[in-house]
């Protein structure tokens, strides 16, 4: 019976938590399996001789808490479960409803953790964050800005603690000694703000004005009327406004030039070996010098220096410099750079730089005719001339235009009326003034590319001319009749002009995409050849063709300006 007591005075002990408890029943059970049972409570709580060490309870998850909540749940740490031996449906305890948050405090202008200082609350279990209030904070700390109280979430340790870290300041009682004052900058003429046009600068809390000076300014902006500095009265809404003028543009005086080298073996621009120097603007030309060259390459011709003309289509100023490899050719030839200078003005004439090769040995060479830029003769009025080539391996030519200045047919004027009638019709010939609109029209595309009136006396004729970038198809359209049929409209069909080929050395690279097709100096596609993308290719020449510009990259094969970079 001593087991049925202990038995009963535990029941009586956990009533509370089992709910109703049949203390009789309990006390029936025991009795009954008095003999038979394997468990029972020693003196202490620890097990007997002989009998069954008692197992601790199991935690239970919430969601095994739901699927078990047919069993009733034990919160005490210490319970013997009453039943037949074996039985293993064993009260468990119930699982916390809340789980413990450490909140450590972070002093943020020390940097560093109050170790002594920190407290742990206790949150509900499904809350993933949780308020930190003003008054939790230790002693002599606030939040920054003073607020009531902040949000965080909580973390997970790697101990698996939940933790916030709670950044806090020192409490001060100084009062404010500054203040903010947002400055406005504003376009003297638009009125508007300008880029980067609202700042904030701290000044005295006591202040009632503010100076800006010429720093404080927006970049490309000054102060108006050349003021190095402005004080203003500050705003009731602590703010000013100040009017700024735009910085005139200052034109350099210098420009970059790119020097790039060509191996002439190859026709390719040499990897790693461009450089850039620094000239006036004014500057056409540059000489290159030895000293200049890439490692292991030389001028053509073994020359100590050359004088090349600085390019600069589409606005990048180049000079391309071809040279050989040291000990890869036998030089027998040199080359002399040939400028073709106006006869009249003293200037050099558009496209009037070449270079010519001649024997090493050479110190003369003979420009003819041939080799003159078109649209140009020899002043001296001979075929050829002889001259003497320069240290530096340059010669000059004087040339003169072959363009005749041609002077229009004046257009006849309508007769004025005369002053009386005369009684007799004059014996003199009369004439019929006509008028004639000329709409021009391109022969491939059908556009219309122009348009022209003319107006002249029947039996007579008129030369006109076709648009600009245009020729006539046909010669004989370029001549105007004039009939006694009245006024007439007519259509005169035109073609693009295909430009004189200009001289031009460099290197042009295609662009992405698919291979780039090869066009004649007449236009026409070449089926059996093309450009593969994104390679270099030598070019000595550039034209329009069909009006638009084109690179000569071989003999009678040109590659379109839009395909290269």
């Amino acid at each position: 019976m001593k087991l049925a007591k202990t038995v009963i005075v535990s029941g009586l002990l956990f009533s509370s938590v089992l709910g109703s408890v049949n203390v009789g029943s309990i006390t029936a059970m025991a009795a009954e399996n008095a003999q038979t049972s394997a468990r029972a409570l020693g003196p202490a709580g620890l097990p007997k001789s002989g009998i069954t060490e008692l197992t601790p309870p199991e935690i239970i998850t919430p969601d095994e808490q739901e699927q078990q909540s047919h069993e009733p749940q034990l919160t005490a740490p210490d319970i013997v479960s009453v039943g037949k031996p074996g039985d293993t449906n064993d009260n468990k305890p119930a699982a916390s409803t809340t789980k413990s948050v450490q909140l450590k405090f972070i002093d943020k202008d020390a940097h560093k953790t109050l170790e002594n200082k920190t407290k742990t609350i206790e949150v509900p279990n499904a809350q993933k964050s949780t308020t930190v209030t003003k008054d939790m904070l230790p002693d002599g700390y606030q939040f920054e800005n003073d607020v009531k109280q902040m949000s965080f979430r909580i973390n997970s340790s790697k101990d698996g603690q939940n933790v916030i870290y709670v950044a806090i300041v020192k409490k001060s009682n100084n009062v404010a000694t500054q203040k903010n004052v947002t400055v406005k900058f504003v376009d003297s003429k638009t009125n508007k703000v300008v880029t980067s046009g609202v700042q904030i600068f701290p000044i005295d809390n006591a202040a009632k004005t503010i100076t800006i000076n010429s720093k404080d300014v927006p970049s490309d902006y000054k102060l108006i009327n050349g003021k190095d500095k402005i004080t203003l009265e500050i705003n009731s809404d602590n703010s000013v406004q100040i009017k700024v003028e735009p910085k005139k543009a200052v034109t350099p005086t210098n420009k970059n030039v790119q020097i790039q080298f060509i191996d002439k073996a190859t026709g390719k621009a040499i990897d790693k070996s461009s450089k850039t120097i620094q000239v006036s603007n004014n500057t056409k030309n540059v000489t290159i010098k030895k000293d200049m060259l890439p490692t292991e390459y030389k001028l053509e011709s073994d020359l100590d220096q050359i004088t090349l003309r600085i390019n600069n289509e589409d606005s990048k100023n180049t000079v391309y410099v071809r040279v050989v490899k040291i000990g890869s050719e036998v030089v027998t030839k040199k080359n002399v750079t040939v400028k073709f200078i106006n006869a009249k003005t003293g200037k050099s004439i558009p496209s009037g730089v070449r270079t010519f090769q001649v024997n090493k040995a050479d110190k003369t060479i003979t420009i003819g005719d041939k080799n003159l830029p078109n649209g140009y003769k020899l002043a001296n009025g001979k075929n050829e001339i002889k001259l003497d080539i320069n240290k530096d391996g340059s010669v000059q030519v004087k040339v003169e235009s072959t363009k005749v200045v041609s002077t229009p047919a004046p257009t006849p004027s309508k007769p004025g009326k005369p002053a009386a009638k005369p009684s007799k019709r004059p014996s003199g010939a009369r004439y019929t003034i006509q008028r004639v609109r000329i709409t021009f029209v391109d022969q491939n595309s059908k556009d219309l590319v122009g348009y022209k009136q003319v107006t002249g006396k029947a039996s007579f004729s008129t030369k006109i001319e076709a648009p600009k970038g245009y020729s006539f198809t046909n010669a004989k359209d370029a001549t105007i009749k004039f009939d006694k049929k009245g006024n007439k409209d007519i259509k005169v069909f035109v073609k693009k002009m295909t430009s004189v080929p200009v001289k031009h050395e460099g290197i042009v690279t295609t662009t992405n995409g698919s291979y780039k097709r090869l066009y004649t100096l007449e236009g026409k596609m070449i089926t059996n050849r093309a450009l593969g993308v994104n390679s270099k290719w030598y070019t000595d020449q550039y034209a329009t063709v069909n009006g638009e510009k084109m690179y000569r990259v071989a003999t009678n094969e040109w590659v379109k300006a839009s395909d290269v970079k």
